[in-house]
Formats: structure tokens, C-alpha cells, sequence
């Protein structure tokens, strides 16, 4: 009987499991070690005094490699449990030029409002614009080339920061996002690309429910993301061991031994690690030097998440938040009101509950902060940008140190190189995780199904 071992119990190692034992059945004996007692990794739904936080992913959308998490849904049976964004969350904020202002959400708002005027304008004439010539470049490159500084500066730079905490000046647009890159280099142009996409990518779905599910644009669960790995968990436990933290890897030529604490053994035909990069390198050091240092040079971000929850009503317009241009030198990278867009998740209509986001590789002594140090620029932050100035029932500080990779300039060739000094190493590991092929939960789930599916050992990761 062939054994696997997954290292990791975030969404990835889970959802790799789920898929593996879908696929091997009896035929195979699964394991998943977990160095910790908890499950699910960044996924962290935490409720203090009724008030429900998210301490990490709060939601995911439906397109995309949405589909893929919408199947395991259903496989899981959790359809009940699912909830779907309010419509007032479609409308998005920017804090510009030291106030709110509404992103527009259709073409005729897009064309007269003086925020995107000029954005709109560089968009009918960017299928113009002869595609680039270079391998890869910053995703501010690439926006100000098709599109105009204003467009990489005025939302790209918060968007980037919002999804990656990352720079615009040094992330990769092939890698972070890689439909935008590939529908320049295929069609000349973003909206060529884009109309063509919507037309040919418009396949039935595989259920009723995905079909009625792909109508909306973010989805939860009325207890929080949790939920999903709790599922998983509580599906997988017969393979579960907690607490097991992986000390070594012996490779040999049919397989791997892991080394355990307390001396313990565990024999694998096949391991699939989940792990940190760096985490990983160490581990790999002994066996094969230029793998791990490759390892060790994908960068990560941290950010704080302050949760504020209030027992009355307090903000005057309704939308997802907003996020913040770093030209705007503010402490904080943005806010999302979640009371707004999940109000199935409130204990009473009057109750709003904000998440403020701090850090990212625009905070350079982010190790050095106390959590008193976020709490008062969280609170500064509504002060100054929501005129709310009571203060929160409830606050919830969650510290995610390095928590989100960066995708540098040049990360789709590292990919390649890591895969190639794999196969010199060893037959019989395979990464995957967050830190090579997306960061969101529907990225790393959908990376699980063919990372579990795949019937060949892939040359790159």
C-alpha cells in the first residue's frame, strides 16, 4: 500500500488530503502532520463577546478558481452554511487626497466621474498600445504603460497592498496577476483580452448550485471561513496527527523518512509539503543547498488585523471599505466593514464590526510594534477617516507574521528553478502552498485538486 504524507493543516495540506483520498481511496494510507494543535493556518474565525472576527481570509469569490472551492462545498455538504455578500458591499471606497471617495461600479459613472475620468479615457484607446517585449516586469510598469501613472498609482497600489501588502514597484504582474499579463502577451491588449475572455470562458457549470452561486461575487459562511477547515478537519481526522512538528527529511531512492520529535519515524512513498518556504529550506539545507537558499528568498509580508466590533450603528454610507494609495502616507493599508458585507454574521442589526489592516512591506519595523501601537493607529484611522469617535466594545488584534509571500519581479523563473532542483533531489516531494501559485483560499484549493490529480511528477511548482 503506497503511503503519503502531507505536511501542513492550513487550507492547502487539507483540501490535498480531501482530494488524495478522493482519488486513492483504500489503495493508499494518508497522513497529515500538523506541528501545532489547531487547523486551517491563516484561515482564523474568532468570536469574542458574540461579535464574530476574521483574523484572516473573510471571504472568497465566486469566479475563477472560485469554482473550484463552490465544488468542495458541495462534496462537503456545507451549501446551508454558505452566505453571499450584501449588494451594497459592490460599491468600493478609496481614501484619497484625505477623504472617501466612491469607486464607480458602471461604464457611465466610470466616464464623468473625475476620479476614474482620466483612467477611462486611457482605457478606450489602451488596445493601441503594442504589448511588452520584457519576461516579466512590476506590475507599476506594466498599469503605467497601458494605462497611465494615475491608474497604477491611484488602484493598483491599494489593491496590490490589499491583496498582497505588497509594492507595486517590485511585485511581478506575471505572477501576481497573471490573466492581466497573459491576456497582453495573447491579444494585444487588456480589453481585447477581457472581452474575449468573458465569451470564450462562459462553460456550463457543474451544478445548479455553482450555476446559482457564480450570479453573486463574495461568499462566507454564517460562522466564518472556519467553517470550511473545521469541515475538513473533522472529515480527515482518522489521518490527522496534531502536535507532530517535522524535524528532518532522510531522501532515499524509494522514498522519504520524516523525522519527528522525540525520535519518532514515519516512512513515505510520496511527500507533499505545505510548508513555508523558509520553514521548508530548513529541512532541505543538509540535502541540497541551492534549493533551500531559493526557498529562503521568497519574501514575506506581515499584517496586523485589529478587529473593532460596536453595539450601535455607526457608519453612514454602506459598502466593502476602502483601501489607501501609499502616496497618501497614511499608518494603515485600509478598512473593511464587515458588518456591511456580511450582516448575516451580526448578533442585531445595530452592530458593526470593522477590520483595519496595518503593515505590509510598507511598515519597515513592523516587529517592533506592540499591539497598542496598531489598536491606536486602528483608532486614529476611523477618527480621522469615519468621524467615529466612541469607542469599541469590542477589539480583537491578531498579528500575522509573515503571512502573505511576495511575488517578485522574476518569481514565475524562481518557480522553475525550484521545480528543476526538486527533481535533482528527490521523485518523491512535491511543494505547493501559497507562496508559489496565489495566495487567496481558492487559489490554494484549486491548486490541491490538481496537485492531487496530477499523474506526473510537474518541472516546475
Amino acid at each position: 500500500m503506497k503511503r503519503i504524507v502531507v505536511i501542513g493543516g492550513g487550507i492547502s495540506g487539507l483540501a490535498l488530503l480531501w482530494y488524495l483520498r478522493k482519488r486513492h481511496g483504500s489503495a493508499a494510507s494518508l497522513t497529515l502532520l500538523e506541528r501545532s494543535n489547531r487547523l486551517g493556518g491563516w484561515i482564523n474565525s474568532y468570536k469574542k463577546e458574540g461579535f464574530l472576527f476574521e483574523r484572516g481570509p473573510r471571504s472568497c469569490r465566486t469566479r475563477g478558481s472560485g469554482k473550484a472551492t463552490l465544488r468542495l462545498i458541495e462534496e462537503l455538504g456545507l451549501q446551508k452554511q454558505v452566505i453571499v455578500a450584501d449588494q451594497a458591499a459592490r460599491q468600493r471606497f478609496l481614501y484619497l487626497d484625505k477623504h472617501l471617495q466612491k469607486i464607480p461600479s458602471h461604464l457611465f459613472s466610470l466616464l464623468f466621474s473625475p476620479l476614474t475620468r482620466q483612467v477611462a479615457f486611457n482605457l478606450f484607446k489602451e488596445w493601441q498600445i503594442p504589448p511588452g517585449e520584457n519576461e516579466d516586469e512590476t506590475i507599476h510598469a506594466f498599469f503605467t504603460r497601458r494605462l497611465g501613472s494615475d491608474a497604477a498609482e491611484n488602484f493598483l497600489d491599494p489593491l496590490t497592498s490589499g491583496i498582497y501588502g505588497g509594492n507595486i514597484h517590485e511585485l511581478s504582474i506575471k505572477s501576481c496577476f497573471p490573466d492581466l499579463f497573459q491576456w497582453e502577451r495573447q491579444h494585444g491588449s487588456l480589453t481585447r483580452g477581457a472581452f474575449l475572455h468573458f465569451f470564450t470562458n462562459r462553460q456550463s457549470p457543474s451544478s445548479l448550485y455553482i450555476k446559482k452561486m457564480c450570479q453573486e461575487s463574495l461568499f462566507s459562511f454564517k460562522e466564518g471561513m472556519q467553517t470550511l477547515s473545521n469541515a475538513l478537519a473533522q472529515n480527515l481526522h482518522e489521518s490527522i496527527l496534531h502536535e507532530q512538528e517535522v524535524t528532518d527529511l532522510n531522501f532515499q531512492k524509494k522514498g522519504i523518512e520524516l523525522g519527528l520529535a522525540q525520535g519518532k519515524t514515519l516512512w513515505a512513498d510520496q511527500v507533499y509539503s505545505t510548508l513555508p518556504p523558509a520553514s521548508l529550506a530548513a529541512l532541505i539545507r543538509p540535502h541540497h543547498l541551492p534549493l533551500a537558499n531559493l526557498l529562503s528568498s521568497i519574501a514575506n509580508a506581515s499584517i496586523a488585523v485589529v478587529g473593532l466590533g460596536y453595539k450601535q450603528k455607526l457608519l453612514t454610507s454602506k459598502g466593502f471599505g476602502y483601501l489607501i494609495p501609499s502616496k497618501e502616507k497614511e499608518e494603515i493599508l485600509g478598512m473593511v466593514w464587515d458588518s456591511c458585507i456580511f450582516p448575516q454574521q451580526s448578533l442585531h442589526s445595530l452592530e458593526t464590526r470593522l477590520t483595519v489592516m496595518i503593515g505590509g512591506t510598507r511598515m519597515s519595523d513592523f516587529s517592533q510594534r506592540k499591539e497598542s501601537d496598531f489598536l491606536n493607529s486602528a483608532l486614529k484611522a476611523i477618527s480621522n477617516h469615519l468621524q467615529f469617535h466612541a469607542a469599541p466594545d469590542v477589539v480583537d488584534i491578531h498579528l500575522a507574521q509573515n503571512a502573505i509571500p511576495q511575488y517578485v519581479v522574476g518569481h514565475e523563473q524562481k518557480k522553475m528553478l525550484i521545480g528543476k532542483y526538486l527533481q535533482e533531489l528527490s521523485p518523491h516531494l512535491q511543494l505547493l502552498g501559497s507562496a508559489f501559485n496565489g495566495v487567496s483560499v481558492n487559489d490554494c484549493i484549486a491548486q490541491a485538486y490538481s496537485m492531487a490529480y496530477s499523474r506526473l511528477i510537474p518541472d516546475s511548482i
